[in-house]
């Protein structure tokens, strides 16, 4: 043996070693050979996504995104009731210099801030006579809403990129989504927030990124402060139920799911902590009571109502959905849906909406603008049934797969209507209308029967160009036929030239705010019933009594005449003065 060197002191025992050594390394080695997943490269996550997207397709439902919002900002000014009262909400908070808390009429009420900050940032930057700007946010985040769908189809259906490309066409051809989209209030804003924070949810499933908590928290905070919990209600539900639509190869781990869920959940509730606190201080703790009890029945449509059985919803989705929801090439499709793989996608899409449904169904104020998130998951389904490939030939050749039947009995019941009952339930234009109309939407139904149109595609692409092109004139004859007498700025003229003056003004009947922004008021009106407003007329001879002809006139009315008589809608807005 050589100097220098240690001789091992136990030559059996490494010898064991280095044997139990080798053994363990040829045992992980042919295991993790025999594990397919890891033989195969480990993909790249992908957290924001890539477009490839057809040119021709994405300009078009752009084209008909640029009619429908020029037609509104062109064509018309705020209506009263309820873009008037977003207004005079955004103007007391501006006149006063009060950001925080929202007031209508002076009252503090409790509605989330966020769209009225919008309106807000619009002023400073051009100015408060400037409505331009101010009308041009919905339609805004209507367009990246739009493109929302299109991100969240590409994570619900990946291998399907035309059902990405052609879902926008079908969320613009909804009647009531064109409706609602261009106008001056909340809803298209929350509906972005809602649908940023559901794709959050499917990018935290699909690449399972710890970064998409961090993305659905300020989503979900943001949608809070623009529409209260109604954007809870949209999306909490299918985040909680992902067990019934997380489908595929690779599932989430799921207590890392509630996790980043509660992460997100707590990261918007600082977020909206972040204006509740301060606010609640500063109007005292009967405002945190007022934003919990009256945030959904500030939301409501003038022109529904607001009052509906538990079963409302079972009658407003379907009439919200239309043209959808009656095109029978659809239903077609939906009875041989039994073809096609029930994937993920559907699966969500159903959860997605059945959940939100069943919880807006248990709040006492029921308005289709609440269906807003529904409908969208409506409108994926119902894309994907339109364009899945297994489902070709089911039902594009029939002659009455278009709009043809739905069209005939449409214009039937347009005849038939005038001659019913009034109900509470249906809108009073109903009974207004001329047979003739009816007459000549089934005209226009059987008509349709005779264009040579079979392809899906097609009959999708010109059901969505026909209900914009009808929106878009409508949009225009209304503006231009109604606008004159739903002009309030005479009125409110009046109003402020009396406040300046001094005088008390008094407003009989409801007040939503539909003179403050045109008068540019700074003072509160009184609001009275029609019991106490002869008191009050008598009482002061000084001021001024607003009401409409058909809520208070006073007792001598035959006798004198208002200093100021203004036709509004079907009736008249009277300011009364015992001064004369």
């Amino acid at each position: 043996m050589r100097q220098g060197t240690n001789p091992p002191r136990h030559p059996q025992k490494s010898s064991k070693v280095r044997t139990r050594t080798l053994e363990k390394f040829v045992v992980e080695e042919v295991e993790l050979r025999g594990t397919p997943e890891l033989d195969q490269p480990r993909p790249r996550r992908r957290f924001l996504p890539r477009f490839q997207l057809p040119f021709g397709t994405v300009l078009g439902w752009l084209g008909l995104w640029l009619a429908l919002t020029l037609a509104t900002l062109a064509g018309r000014e705020a209506w009263p009731f309820d873009e008037t009262r977003e207004l005079a909400i955004a103007w007391e908070m501006w006149s006063s210099g009060h950001w925080r808390v929202p007031t209508l009429n002076g009252e503090p009420i409790g509605r989330a801030p966020l769209f009225s900050w919008l309106i807000l940032a619009a002023w400073k930057f051009s100015a408060v006579d400037d409505l331009m700007i101010v009308r041009a946010i919905a339609p805004a985040f209507s367009l990246g809403s739009l493109v929302l769908l299109v991100m969240i189809a590409r994570k619900l259906w990946p291998d399907s990129p035309t059902v990405a490309s052609h879902v926008p066409y079908l969320a613009l051809g909804a009647i009531f989504v064109a409706l609602v989209s261009p106008l001056l209030r909340p809803e298209m804003v929350g509906l972005f927030f809602t649908l940023l924070a559901v794709w959050s949810l499917l990018a935290m499933w699909r690449s399972r990124d710890a970064r998409a908590w961090l993305l659905f928290g300020p989503a979900l905070g943001l949608g809070v402060l623009t529409q209260g919990g109604l954007v809870l209600i949209a999306v909490l539900p299918v985040a909680l139920l992902a067990p019934l639509w997380a489908r595929g190869p690779v599932r989430p781990v799921w207590k890392h799911w509630y996790l980043d869920v509660v992460k997100g959940l707590l990261l918007a509730m600082v977020l909206v902590s972040v204006w509740l606190v301060p606010a609640t201080a500063m109007a005292g703790p009967l405002f945190l009571v007022r934003v919990m009890t009256d945030g959904f029945a500030l939301q409501t449509l003038e022109f529904f109502p607001a009052r509906w059985p538990w079963w409302g919803y079972l009658w407003l989705l379907p009439v919200a959905f239309l043209p959808w929801s009656v095109l029978p090439l659809l239903w077609l499709r939906l009875l041989h849906a039994g073809r096609a793989e029930f994937n993920a996608g559907a699966a969500f899409c159903l959860v997605w909406s059945a959940s939100t449904v069943l919880l807006l169904s248990l709040l006492p104020v029921k308005q289709p603008s609440f269906l807003l998130a529904s409908l969208m998951a409506l409108t994926l389904l119902v894309t994907w049934l339109s364009f899945e490939p297994r489902l070709d030939g089911r039902g594009d050749h029939h002659p009455l797969a278009g709009m043809t039947l739905p069209l005939v009995l449409a214009g039937g019941l347009l005849v038939i209507v005038p001659k019913l009952p009034r109900s509470d339930y249906l809108p009073a234009l109903l009974w207004d209308v001329s047979p003739l109309l009816g007459v000549a939407v089934m005209i226009i139904g059987i008509a349709l029967a005779w264009m040579p149109v079979h392809d899906v595609r097609r009959r999708i692409l010109n059901t969505a160009v026909f209900v914009i092109m009808l929106m878009t004139i409508g949009i225009l004859a209304a503006g231009s036929q109604l606008g004159p007498l739903q002009n309030v700025d005479t009125i409110a003229r009046a109003i402020a030239e009396r406040q300046a003056a001094d005088q008390p003004v008094a407003h009989v009947g409801p007040y939503r705010g539909e003179y403050h922004y045109a008068g540019r008021l700074t003072k509160p009106l009184l609001i009275l019933d029609a019991r106490d407003a002869d008191q009050w007329y008598t009482q002061h001879p000084n001021g001024a009594v607003v009401a409409a002809s058909d809520v208070w006139q006073p007792a001598d009315a035959g006798q004198i005449k208002p200093p100021l008589d203004v036709g509004f809608r079907d009736r008249a807005t009277r300011l009364w003065s015992p001064v004369r």
